[in-house]
Order: structure tokens, then sequence, then C-alpha cells
């Protein structure tokens, strides 16, 4: 079972080619400078969260909120927030 969980698939078609996918967890080759990242985001309706481990670190990312990115009226707020905020503040935090 851990050898499929861990089978990369290549991305579908108009996906990220940066990314590949496995069962629920995908792996980034550039997620943050160059750290390879594995991990899932996703929301629903008034809630969206982000997991993500650094590959070769003891780094795990991990952000919860209950904003959708259609309640703060920007499309995509929660994942801006994630990546231009809050990586950036913890990777600053950690020294790296």
């Amino acid at each position: 079972m851990q050898e499929e969980v861990f089978t990369y698939y290549p991305p579908r078609e108009g996906a990220n080619p940066r990314s590949q996918y496995m069962q629920g967890i995908s792996r980034s080759e550039v997620f943050y400078g160059e750290y390879v990242a594995f991990g899932h985001s996703g929301g629903t309706l008034g809630f969206t969260a982000y997991m993500y481990w650094l590959e070769d670190t003891d780094i795990v990312l991990v952000m919860l909120t209950n904003v959708g990115g259609m309640h703060s009226g920007i499309s995509g707020a929660p994942g801006i927030f994630f990546r231009t905020v809050w990586i950036p503040a913890v990777m600053r935090y950690l020294g790296r």
C-alpha cells in the first residue's frame, strides 16, 4: 500500500507541469525557492486548508482558515496568503 501511495503520476493536461500526483498527495518540484514539497490543499464553502512537508527537512507547513476564496472577494485569496505571506514568514522565522 505504501508503494502505491508514493507512486507518482504525471500531471493531467493543463495542470501545473512542475507537480506530480500520488494518491491524494502532490509533489511540487519548486514549492518555495529550491524546496520540494509533498502535501495537499483544498477547500469547500467557507473553509480552506493547506498542509505540505518540505522534503529533506523537518518542516511541515499547515494553514487552516474558515475563509474560502468566494468569501474574501479575491479569487484564490487563501492560496495567495499561504504562498506570499505565510510560507516566507515561517521560513524567515526558521532562518531559511
